[in-house]
């Protein structure tokens, strides 16, 4: 099964460095029956953001040979931004 994931960050962090995106993909990869994978990708705070704790989307789907989502899983994960000294 090929594996994508979609990430949904809150107003303030970003996928990107230099401007605010909300919303990306990555590719976790072919994976086989209740095997894991994982797929990593950078997250960013703009410069007013505040330091504190944010909520993530995560939302995986699984794809069959022909293309077709045939498995879906949500999970919401909360990620923590400090300041830098």
């Amino acid at each position: 099964m090929w594996v994508e994931c979609s990430i949904a960050v809150p107003e303030g962090i970003s996928l990107a460095e230099k401007k605010q995106l909300s919303l990306g993909r990555i590719r976790v990869g072919i994976i086989n029956s209740k095997e894991c994978g994982e797929g990593r990708c950078k997250v960013f705070a703009m410069k007013k953001t505040a330091p504190g704790i944010y909520e993530i989307k995560l939302t995986a789907y699984g794809f069959s040979k022909d293309g077709n989502v045939i498995a879906t899983e949500e999970k919401k994960t909360e990620l923590r931004c400090e300041e830098m000294k």
